[in-house]
């Protein structure tokens, strides 16, 4: 299928047609009165259609609203022109007024172009843009204040018989018209400078032809002193004149790219290299690439469709990158699954291993805790007692078999938590007591309270008791135990026995480790051996006493 240009082709023909018979309606008028209105109307509508165009291509929203104004103070011009000659031409003061009113959109024209051209992108500083936009349009007023004005003040035409034509321009007319001028050639710098592809800035010459030959218009209609007359025909006048080479010049700007407009999707399409085409709802293709080929679809090139407004878009996508990527993905993930689960075995064989070693290291701990017990049960339930082994040996060696299996029980349990009841304490006590109760003794333990502590605390409190049990085991009477806290936690064991066999020093450095006091004080043949878990704002004290030592 033929390609086709979009938007330039019918945009010049709709613009040229139009002028064209507003020119030769302009022309012919003197001989066909009826049709005096008509050239102004098409002027009207030239301004609007392009305003309309305008609007649907440009797509930076303060430049598309820039030149819409500027589209409307095009027709607002032919209007005062309209509404002078045609409806107020006899009344002198309305038609002066009205003239000089021209200059509210020709002045305002030019500026909303030089603001357009600030406005496109790139806008690197927005904040300085609209500090100049109030500057000129400050200035704006001032000037058109002036030009309503000039019956009182004559600054810009001394005027003698507006009838005939008879006026001669004062110094604020030439202000004017170099602020027009200023503005519009400044317009074009600012786009020439703002535009960033070579490509486009060596098309400058298109907007500058069309802007020159505008301006030749308004020095001609100047120099002949109205509008240009040519075998009594008139050609144009200033209105025309004065529009021309605003959408002329800016119309060309739009088209060579300086002003970036909704246009062009042919050569988009040309230099993207993409495989596609548009088409409209009946499956034809409006618009294709250079290489669109339809029918080119297999494993590694698929063909997408997409709705768009009047139609869809089809085109074709290579994934053979996409799938080589995705086999290579695929490879590497199998790798990796295969690596990770050979690091997961040897995780799990390294934490087996070291919670085996953990085992290992803690029984070897309690094995060592409880050595002197279990040789003592060895001996006494060794051979060489004879067959027949003596209760009181029994007894004492399930005493010390109870020892065994709760500081077994304790350690196990300390070393998961650093913090342990003291009910745990009371059952290890409790059982050792009932070993001793089959011996005569007599025992009693008394729990005032319930408290979580330190487990070494736990530990070394059963140990203490276990010493004293044992080496008193065969004189002794009578045991008590008690739990109390006040301030601190105080573990109370009292027993009559002809002597203790600990003192305060006893493993001193294992008592101060769990932060504990020990004493031992003698009444009445009754020792009293105390120990004391302080309480937790006594243990920096005791940690800095450490060492200090130390």
């Amino acid at each position: 299928m033929d390609r086709l240009g979009v938007t330039n082709k019918k945009v010049f023909i709709i613009l040229i047609t139009i002028f064209m018979l507003a020119f030769i309606c302009g022309i012919v008028k003197p001989f066909y009165p009826h049709i005096d209105h008509l050239p102004t109307l098409l002027y009207c509508t030239l301004f609007i259609v392009w305003g309309l165009m305008v609007k649907r291509r440009i797509l930076n929203v303060n430049v598309r609203k820039r030149l819409l104004a500027a589209c409307c103070f095009m027709v607002f011009l032919m209007g005062l022109r309209a509404s002078r000659f045609n409806f107020f031409d006899d009344v002198e003061f309305m038609s002066e007024l009205l003239w000089y009113a021209y200059y509210i959109p020709m002045t305002a024209i030019p500026l909303l172009g030089f603001m357009a051209a600030h406005n496109t992108e790139p806008v690197r500083n927005i904040h300085k843009i609209r500090i100049s936009e109030r500057i000129l349009l400050t200035c704006e007023i001032i000037i058109v204040l002036v030009a309503l004005t000039n019956h009182f003040h004559n600054q810009m035409f001394i005027i003698r018989d507006l009838q005939n034509n008879e006026y001669s321009r004062n110094w604020f007319y030439y202000i004017v018209l170099a602020w027009m001028v200023l503005l519009m050639v400044g317009a074009f710098v600012v786009l020439l400078e703002k535009c960033t592809l070579s490509s486009v800035r060596k098309k400058w010459y298109i907007p500058t032809f069309w802007l020159l030959a505008g301006y030749a218009l308004l020095i001609w209609y100047l120099i002949a002193g109205g509008s240009p007359v040519v075998h009594g025909l008139k050609l144009f006048h200033l209105q025309e004149a004065f529009c021309f080479p605003v959408i002329t010049a800016f119309e060309s700007a739009i088209q060579i790219g300086l002003i970036p407009a909704n246009t062009g999707y042919e050569l988009l399409f040309d230099y993207s290299g993409i495989n596609a085409a548009i088409c409209n709802a009946d499956g034809r293709a409006i618009l294709t690439s250079i290489n669109w080929t339809p029918d080119s679809g297999d494993a590694d090139h698929q063909i997408r469709k997409e709705k768009i407004s009047g139609g869809y878009v089809t085109w074709v996508e290579d994934m053979t990158a996409i799938n080589k990527l995705n086999k290579e993905l695929a490879e590497v993930t199998e790798e990796l699954e295969e690596e990770n689960e050979l690091i997961r075995h040897e995780n799990e064989v390294r934490a087996e291993r070291v919670s085996f070693e953990t085992k290992n290291r803690l029984y070897n701990s309690i094995s060592e805790v409880v050595r002197p017990q279990a040789v003592k049960v060895n001996e006494l339930l060794s051979e060489k007692y004879g067959v027949d082994i003596s209760c009181d040996n029994m007894i004492f060696a399930a005493f010390l078999s109870a020892y065994i299996k709760r500081m077994g029980n304790l350690m196990l349990i300390s070393d998961e938590n650093h913090i342990v009841s003291t009910s745990e304490l009371y059952m290890a006590i409790r059982e050792s007591m009932d070993y001793m109760q089959l011996r005569g003794i007599s025992c009693e333990i008394v729990v005032n309270t319930e408290k979580e502590l330190p487990a070494s605390f736990i530990i070394f409190s059963y140990q203490v008791f276990e010493s004293l049990m044992e080496d008193a085991f065969n004189n002794l009477h009578s045991c008590m135990v008690m739990f109390e806290e006040s301030e601190d936690f105080e573990i109370t064991i009292a027993f009559d026995a002809p002597e203790c066999s600990i003192n305060s020093d006893w493993r001193k450095k294992e008592f101060f480790g769990c932060e504990s006091r020990l004493s031992v004080r003698n009444e009445d043949d009754t020792f009293y051996v105390s120990l004391i878990c302080e309480a937790k704002k006594d243990i920096y004290t005791n940690e800095s006493r450490r060492e200090e030592g130390a």
